[in-house]
């Protein structure tokens, strides 16, 4: 859906696993523990979250609710990602 929409826009949107590998940033050491495993996905769920409100912001701005709308679900996934793993770490 997300891609999509980029299309939509006139923008390009990743097609293949190169292409999305060509984006990432360099992964880290890998996880130790499933300890360490949970609390990285945290930190990768609360820096994407983080990426999202910019984002949403941004669509809002750009009056573009339509974007805004579907980044807006995605925050709400994510959300409830962290909510789940964090309490799993109690």
């Amino acid at each position: 859906m997300i891609a999509e929409r980029i299309r939509t826009q006139g923008g390009y949107a990743p097609g293949s696993v190169a292409d999305l590998m060509a984006l990432a940033a360099p992964e880290d050491k890998p996880a130790q523990s499933a300890d360490e495993m949970v609390t990285l996905l945290i930190a990768g769920h609360e820096a994407f979250a983080a990426t999202l409100r910019d984002a949403i912001a941004t669509s809002g701005d750009a009056g573009d609710e339509a974007s805004a709308d579907i980044l807006t679900v995605r925050l709400e996934w994510h959300e409830k990602e962290l909510w789940m793993m964090k309490a799993s770490m109690r």
